[in-house]
């Protein structure tokens, strides 16, 4: 794996095209930057390796088995984190699992079957990781926006807003 390295400003220019079209073709994206197809990809080929960027599929969560999103706050030891957060991470549900700062230090944003299952898995949860504190949660039923994209009733997408953590 390639070390990881600073994004330049055409670098930041295809990050941010690719998320509006992940799927944009290398002749659109040298267009934007103003490179050749070559360069774009090129640069392109060299963000995932370098950990600037990471590919990701999402699905409509309606067509799916898991329509309903919730997301627990949660409070482990520090010196737990690096042993509890695999344990979290392998689960079925799990989308996300993040250390974050403040009083509850963990984050995690599962995919579950229905609002009735988010108690079986807090459970399941507390099972498997006796002694942590859940602090809060949050459930959505029908998203509005996920990664930069705007989403109709059914979870479709219907436009973009580019998520760019360079701009000021």
């Amino acid at each position: 794996m390639a070390a990881p390295f600073a994004p330049d400003a055409v670098d930041r220019a295809l990050a941010v095209a690719l998320a509006e079209d992940g799927r944009a073709p290398y002749a659109d994206l040298a267009a934007v930057t103003v490179t050749g197809p070559d360069s774009a990809r090129r640069r392109v080929g060299r963000m995932p390796a370098g950990r600037v960027l990471t590919a990701r599929c999402e699905i409509a969560r309606s067509l799916s088995e898991w329509p309903v999103a919730m997301t627990l706050w949660v409070r482990v030891a520090s010196g737990d984190m690096a042993k509890i957060t695999p344990i979290v991470s392998g689960m079925r549900e799990v989308r996300l699992c993040v250390g974050v700062s403040g009083r509850y230090n963990l984050m995690i944003t599962a995919w579950i079957r229905s609002v009735g299952d988010a108690q079986r898995f807090e459970a399941r949860l507390a099972e498997r990781l006796p002694g942590i504190l859940i602090g809060d949660r949050a459930t959505v039923l029908q998203p509005m926006k996920l990664m930069g994209h705007l989403l109709d009733h059914r979870g479709h997408r219907i436009g973009t807003v580019p998520v760019n953590p360079w701009s000021s």
